[in-house]
């Protein structure tokens, strides 16, 4: 069971990653449409929220006590 929870922690940092470098990049296509002179303005507020997503994910899970793991081990119980 602990390997499970293992593997399924790492599989959210990496969901987590990939979501924080796809809201950089919304927010790069935000900026982009700007100075192509149309409307970018949705694509730079949705890209942030991408990218600070999984930090304010991480500071819940720090709040409530689970800091070094990813999921609760108790939800599986």
């Amino acid at each position: 069971m602990n390997e499970l929870m293992q593997n399924l922690g790492h599989i959210v940092k990496i969901i987590m990653a990939i979501t924080f470098i796809m809201g950089l990049i919304k927010i790069g296509y935000g900026f982009y449409n700007i100075k192509q002179g149309e409307n970018g303005i949705m694509d730079i507020v949705g890209g942030a929220a991408m990218a600070v997503a999984p930090f304010l994910m991480y500071a819940m899970y720090d709040l409530i006590g689970l800091g070094s793991s990813a999921i609760d081990p108790s939800m599986l119980n």
